[in-house]
């Protein structure tokens, strides 16, 4: 018999694979098969951050990568799967602590 998998780590599966469409945490917890509310506590007491954080993350993260590789911040805000230059903005300096544009200028003065 194979062992139950969980959850959350089928929700992360899931994210990390589809982060860029912007899964809302309804759709992530109908695939899991669990009820928003539910999924949502869950989530958080097994990752210690909630669902909208961990995704904001994750999409942060990707951006830092298309950054470093020379793209605009415009084109990292839009392939990493935020809906606006604001939120994305807004979300990566709260990830980060600086802006993407300082974010950029530091890791290019690095590399030199």
């Amino acid at each position: 018999m194979l062992p139950a998998v969980n959850p959350v780590h089928q929700a992360i599966l899931y994210t990390e694979t589809f982060f860029r469409n912007n899964p809302s945490l309804a759709t992530v917890a109908a695939h899991v098969s669990l009820s928003p509310n539910y999924f949502g506590n869950l989530f958080k007491k097994e990752t210690g951050e909630t669902y909208v954080s961990y995704l904001n993350r994750r999409k942060v993260t990707c951006a830092m990568m298309l950054l470093e590789s020379g793209v605009s911040v415009s084109t990292a805000c839009f392939e990493s799967g935020f809906g606006s230059l604001s939120g994305f903005l807004q979300g990566f300096k709260k990830v980060t602590g600086i802006s993407p544009n300082e974010y950029q200028k530091k890791r290019i003065a690095q590399k030199v």
